[in-house]
């Protein structure tokens, strides 16, 4: 089969799983300490669930949706999911400054804002009061706070 030069993310995206759809490691990620490896089919279930999940928030073609988050693969999965959707990703650094934060997701006009991790939450959640743009917030982890939407869910 004759591959054409990729011009988009997600046509690199169908072409590598075309063409490593049957390697059982095609992504490697850590998590709780250890190294776990991902097929490409697995990738893409995972890849379309999120995306049907983002849709089903609203997430529509050219929303904005921030991802504050460490490397991770829930961060992966979202990330490919909303080219998909052709959603318009904001990526914040993890160790961005709460004021810088907000500034970033007002300036994008972001509608959601994706989050990974209880202790990111807790240093960010105060900058976020005033953001009006931001609809929703979905936490990669189980966080209790019935403002944050879990990631599971989707």
């Amino acid at each position: 089969m004759a591959f054409t030069e990729p011009t988009t993310l997600n046509e690199l995206f169908a072409e590598a799983l075309a063409r490593y759809g049957s390697r059982p490691d095609v992504l490697n990620y850590r998590s709780e300490g250890r190294w776990n490896a991902l097929s490409a089919d697995a990738l893409a279930r995972g890849v379309w669930t999120v995306s049907a999940g983002n849709a089903a928030q609203g997430v529509a073609l050219a929303d904005r949706v921030a991802i504050l988050s460490e490397n991770r693969l829930e961060w992966t999965l979202s990330d490919l999911a909303l080219l998909a959707l052709g959603a318009v990703d904001v990526p914040i650094h993890a160790t961005q400054a709460p004021a810088q934060v907000a500034h970033i997701l007002r300036d994008s006009g972001a509608r959601l804002l994706l989050i990974s991790t209880g202790e990111q939450w807790q240093r960010v959640r105060d900058a976020l009061l005033g953001v009006e743009s931001v609809e929703k917030i979905i936490a990669f982890e189980t966080i209790a706070d019935d403002r944050l939407l879990p990631f599971s869910q989707l």
